[in-house]
């Protein structure tokens, strides 16, 4: 499953499940169906596409996830910074395994 996480945006093409909530995204992520997820940060409440980055990296910490190919089509600088961070730590936590 590919995951295009926004709350406004339609994804670029019909291969993207359109997803318009972090705990939305969280909850398919625990279902270890998603193989790509691409991301943006404002997603119009107080959880945002960073939070899901976060989770993520926890779940590669402990190895509860496999990698995901991943993206952020975020316009919010600091936010798509945020997510690139988190992103390029859980990378390193695959790449250990």
């Amino acid at each position: 499953m590919w995951l295009f996480l926004d709350d406004v945006r339609m994804p670029p093409s019909d291969e993207w499940h359109v997803v318009r909530s972090a705990v939305v995204a969280i909850e398919l992520l625990k279902t270890g169906k998603v193989e790509r997820i691409s991301f943006d940060h404002d997603l119009g409440s107080d959880i945002s596409g960073y939070h899901v980055a976060n989770f993520i990296e926890q779940m590669a910490v402990e190895g509860k996830i496999a990698p995901l190919d991943w993206s952020v089509h975020s316009a919010n600088p600091v936010g798509r910074a945020n997510i690139e961070r988190a992103m390029e730590s859980a990378e390193r936590f695959w790449a250990r395994k």
